[in-house]
């Protein structure tokens, strides 16, 4: 996410930072549910505690994530992946998270317009299309981050189909991902959200059975 105009290799270690596969195995079939969501931890020790404004935990059915007020927007997002969350559901629409402490900001929609910035799903959209409540849960203000549109709608978007290729072949895939190194800079005109340097993004690729993830 550094910059729009690096070369291909630059360009790619900027948008994952850190991008790691480990293949273990094939065929699994997982249920969404909130237990299955954090199976890599809680490498913040994120808490629920509406006066943690740093690293606020929520954990979902759909995913989990350590929130930051003080940027506007998570520092990592966890989920786990199966062809049974892959389905046919249209995209929903962008949804300001009420569900937030009160003290927080509630980052909205409209402080993306006229940015530049991409407003870029951590845990994406097709990776919960198997219902119209898993897809509207994506679509909380809360799972995104500020991304460049050339990282957003490339390598990015490249290998969250990459990781739904694995998960339609039978494996289940748990994914983390989220930004670093933030310098302050904050989207324009809002100024309500910071921008990371960096995305990263970490996936691991689970052996087969119930339970085996875990």
């Amino acid at each position: 996410m550094k910059s729009m105009h690096c070369t291909p290799t630059r360009n790619l270690f900027a948008i994952l930072g850190a991008a790691l596969l480990l293949s273990l195995g094939r065929q699994a079939n997982a249920t969404i549910d909130v237990t299955l969501q954090m199976q890599l931890g809680n490498a913040t020790n994120a808490i629920v505690d509406p006066n943690n404004h740093s690293h606020y935990l929520i954990q979902r059915a759909q995913y989990a994530l350590d929130y930051s007020d003080t940027i506007g927007g998570p520092n990592w997002v966890d989920w786990d992946l199966t062809s049974g969350d892959i389905g046919s559901t249209p995209r929903g629409n962008y949804t300001t998270d009420n569900s937030l402490p009160t003290t927080f900001y509630h980052v909205k929609t409209g402080d993306y317009t006229n940015s530049g910035y991409d407003r870029g799903h951590m845990c994406p959209s097709e990776d919960r299309t198997d219902n119209v409540t898993d897809n509207d849960a994506v679509f909380l203000m809360s799972n995104f981050l500020p991304q460049t549109p050339d990282n957003n709608q490339g390598v990015w978007e490249s290998f969250e189909y990459f990781c739904r290729s694995l998960a339609n072949a039978g494996d289940e895939v748990l994914i983390s991902d989220g930004g670093s190194i933030y310098s302050g800079a904050r989207i324009q005109p809002s100024g309500k959200v910071e921008i990371p340097g960096y995305t990263w993004k970490i996936v691991v690729d689970v052996p087969p059975g119930g339970g085996s993830a875990l």
